[in-house]
């Protein structure tokens, strides 16, 4: 609606949706903020940067960049009832699967952080849109797909991550070509994204959404093996069904133990 809109937005949610005191604090900002949005993106990233103030930048290590990438995860899982703690879910299935595989600690490490940021660009899917409890019409669908698009544009502009930001967002194309949003296939997948595939996707299956129940574990399975070798990786769904066994016999192990307690 134009700069004049937003600012009146702005006021009218002062001390609902904003705090009172930054919602005055844009009093008079409209000038500038018609400017801002003439510029494209990398136009307002230099902008940003140069209006920095001086030693506000400190390196971040991998363990910081691992708490960042959390926080992350938690801000995008708490947009909508449907995807609470859908990253973190997600992440704890794609190490299991790496760990399964194989993998080594390091590539585990980079496993985590994509996973916990691989649905970064669903900030820009509205809620009408990912609550929804009927099927997308196809305006919606393409606003959906492009989330993934999203994660990468956003992911990209963080220095050294400029290959976890593709691998990520890949996390929705297919083996034989038919995902999005590049089509890629085959090859031209990485690894990390085949897995990061195989783990989103079971936990969509078993947790409940707005249009279904959540399937058994076992449902789950069954539905993705249609899927083997031409949409998802054999590889990594063999190790999810030794990752899902695995967790089953840990979960029956601490149940018998409680009952052994309880006696």
């Amino acid at each position: 609606g134009g700069v004049s809109h937003a600012m009146d937005v702005v006021r009218r949610r002062a001390g609902r949706w904003f705090d009172p005191l930054v919602a005055s604090a844009c009093a008079g900002i409209e000038p500038s903020l018609a400017r801002w949005c003439a510029l494209d993106t990398r136009e307002l990233q230099a902008l940003v940067v140069d209006s920095e103030p001086g030693g506000a930048a400190l390196l971040a290590g991998p363990n910081t960049m691992d708490r960042v990438a959390r926080v992350f995860a938690e801000v995008v899982d708490a947009k909508s009832p449907f995807t609470g703690a859908h990253s973190q879910r997600v992440t704890e299935v794609a190490v299991s699967i790496a760990h399964q595989r194989g993998w080594s600690e390091a590539d585990v490490a980079e496993v985590r952080r994509a996973a916990l940021l691989h649905d970064l660009g669903k900030l820009t899917v509205p809620n009408s849109i990912l609550d929804k409890p009927a099927a997308l019409t196809a305006s919606e669908w393409e606003v959906m797909r492009l989330h993934s698009y999203f994660t990468e544009r956003i992911l990209e502009h963080i220095a050294g991550f400029e290959w976890l930001a593709f691998a990520s967002a890949a996390h929705h194309e297919r083996l034989d070509g038919s995902g999005y949003c590049r089509g890629l296939r085959g090859e031209q997948i990485p690894e990390l994204s085949r897995l990061l595939a195989v783990a989103d996707i079971y936990d969509a299956l078993s947790t409940r959404r707005p249009y279904r129940p959540a399937l058994a574990p076992e449902d789950a399975i069954t539905i993705m093996e249609q899927d083997r070798g031409t949409g998802l990786c054999p590889d990594s769904l063999d190790a999810l069904v030794l990752a899902v066994s695995a967790g089953t016999n840990d979960a029956r192990d601490e149940e018998d133990e409680s009952e052994r307690r309880a006696a």
